[in-house]
């Protein structure tokens, strides 16, 4: 199926509050990776989220640490403000489809007291608004657009497509790289990115940390042979 050409096709596991059922993963399987086959949404967490990480004791992700991180990275159509960037790889837009349905939508909204907000990635984030998305010049906005194209012709970038990780290698405590499979070989390389889904379960087949991972989730010690 073409489908399952861009989608590693991943689930979860079954979800108690769902009534058991698994929910599908999408994950994509091409340069950009999942950016390249969503829907283009563009959403920043919400503010108190990140506050409340800083309380916990996540030093550096409040939400004025992160902030000027989304901003270094969009350029949004409207241009920089307090809270949005203007000069950044990732085109970020409001939904140019007009639709009747939008405005009744909106009046639905103010008729049931419920907030209304010009930009939900801006100064007040709750309410109902116009959708916003990833998309520049009337082209998907990727992180292999934005991001990978522009570094391609750099001389110590190397990409290499159909290809596999299977663990990390290490040297004492530092990781250094990684092994992956292509053609049937293996290679170890230097990189500097894969994908997050994936990242756990390459770390859990490097052997000098599947033991502490193990342990974290309560699992039974496993042996490397």
């Amino acid at each position: 199926h073409e489908y399952d050409m861009f989608n590693w096709g991943y689930h979860t596991e079954p979800e108690p509050n769902l009534n058991g059922r698994k929910i599908e993963a999408m994950r994509g399987k091409v340069l950009g990776g999942s950016s390249s086959i969503n829907v283009m949404a563009y959403t920043r967490g919400h503010r108190g989220d990140y506050d409340r990480w800083a309380q916990k004791g996540a030093r550096g992700w409040s939400f004025a640490d992160v902030l000027p991180y989304f901003k270094r990275c969009e350029r949004w159509e409207g241009g920089e403000d307090r809270w949005r960037g203007g000069a950044g790889p990732v085109g970020t837009q409001f939904a140019k489809t007009a639709d009747p349905l939008y405005d009744a939508w909106i009046q639905a909204a103010l008729a049931a007291g419920l907030p209304v907000t010009d930009d939900y990635n801006g100064k007040q984030q709750e309410g109902f608004g116009r959708g916003q998305y990833t998309i520049r010049d009337g082209y998907r906005s990727s992180a292999a657009s934005a991001y990978l194209k522009p570094a391609r012709a750099r001389a110590n970038l190397h990409v290499a497509t159909r290809a596999h990780a299977t663990r990390v290698l290490m040297q004492g405590t530092r990781a250094t790289g990684v092994e992956y499979s292509r053609s049937g070989r293996s290679i170890p390389r230097r990189c500097s990115c894969s994908q997050a889904s994936v990242r756990p379960r390459t770390c859990a087949r490097s052997a000098s940390s599947r033991w502490s991972i193990c342990r974290s989730a309560r699992i039974c010690r496993i042996t490397s042979r």
